[in-house]
């Protein structure tokens, strides 16, 4: 009895200790993303995964030593997943809210972003602010920074989706009134084939505080990993790097 106690409290050790290690010192980093939101992270006609985070993830790894491994899964799936150690870090867009705060720790900011609110190309003229969406049906990214937005303004039904392809064809089926994303996200969206000429963005807002600024997430209990990345991005930042990624995805 007392040595299966023995080998228990080393394994539990062992975890514990692989649990502790700060990701600074890992070779492989498993960086997370959610691949339905472009520029920012979507796949190529080849499969390929692209996009402004993963090039910007990319020369992270580049300026650190580090290969980026790719985990491509739900939005909703990005935070559980990294806090239970499955990833080191999450590489898509995270806007730096308190409630996320209370979960995860965030880089240093690399943007800030606006939010936008598409509909039916015949009802844009009646949508100017959040006020005209009350009574109806919105849809939004669930998890998502303007879902709790739509939320917490009240008076609006908000409709959650994983992927942004079906809160847009909710919105062209009739089936919502109108649907809420960033800025940057929209701007593409509303040129795709299943949307072009159907839905465009009847008007953009300035995220407040400095809730409307993102950073890629980590554990909260890896101040080194943080540490790392934040002296990887202000090099990138100061080469000019940084620039020319936002640039060569059209976001400036």
């Amino acid at each position: 009895m007392k040595k299966l106690f023995a080998l228990f409290a080393v394994v539990v050790l062992a975890a514990s200790a692989a649990f502790a290690a700060s990701s600074a010192e890992k070779s492989v980093i498993l960086a997370g993303t959610e691949s339905t939101y472009p520029p920012y992270e979507f796949r190529n006609p080849e499969g390929k995964l692209v996009g402004f985070h993963i090039d910007l993830v990319e020369a992270i790894g580049r300026v650190t030593g580090k290969k980026i491994e790719w985990i491509d899964m739900s939005f909703d799936a990005l935070i559980p997943s990294l806090l239970t150690h499955k990833l080191d870090m999450i590489g898509a867009g995270f806007l730096m809210t308190e409630a996320r705060r209370q979960k995860v720790a965030f880089t240093r900011h690399y943007e800030i972003s606006r939010g936008a609110v598409l509909a039916l190309n015949e009802n844009l003229d009646k949508i100017k602010s959040l006020d005209d969406l009350t009574g109806k049906v919105v849809t939004a990214q669930m998890g998502s920074y303007v879902e709790q937005v739509c939320v917490a303004h009240g008076g609006i039904t908000v409709r959650p989706f994983k992927k942004f392809d079906d809160c847009l064809l909710e919105v062209v089926y009739g089936r919502a009134y109108a649907a809420t994303m960033g800025l940057v996200a929209a701007k593409k969206y509303i040129k795709a084939k299943d949307f072009a000429g159907k839905v465009g963005i009847a008007f953009d807002y300035e995220m407040e505080g400095t809730e409307n600024k993102k950073g890629f997430a980590i554990r909260k209990d890896d101040p080194e990993f943080k540490a790392l990345l934040d002296k990887a991005l202000d090099e990138i930042e100061a080469s000019g790097e940084l620039k020319a990624l936002k640039e060569k995805w059209g976001l400036l």
